[in-house]
């Protein structure tokens, strides 16, 4: 990971441990500084097998610049993540926050506009 940014993701999966979640904005994978975002359940830490994992598939978007845990946005009884990358969607820079629900490997992404 590259220059990493880190937060309490909440209980994403429900088993009664705070996860964490993990940013790393200059993460290259196909485009420079991309960035990656990484989820670990804290019962089950391994720092080579995240439960989850994201990028954002643009040049610069440094995805994971800012990472944090939610609450239970949605009420479905887990907790939920914030991510806002540097995106560029018609101007240069602008960002986007997302809002990502992570629930047993499942992932469910909302972009809030």
């Amino acid at each position: 990971m590259h220059s990493s940014k880190r937060g309490n993701a909440g209980d994403v999966n429900g088993d009664g441990f705070d996860d964490v979640i993990i940013g790393a904005p200059l993460y290259d994978n196909g485009q420079t500084d991309e960035g990656r975002a990484y989820v670990y359940y804290a019962g089950q830490w391994t720092v080579d097998q995240p439960a989850w994992t994201a990028e954002s598939d643009q040049a610069n978007a440094q995805f994971g610049y800012s990472v944090a845990g939610a609450g239970d946005v949605n009420g479905d009884g887990y907790s939920d993540v914030s991510l806002e990358p540097i995106y560029d969607n018609g101007q240069t820079d602008e960002g986007r926050p997302m809002l990502t629900m992570v629930r047993q490997a499942t992932i469910h992404n909302s972009q809030l506009d």
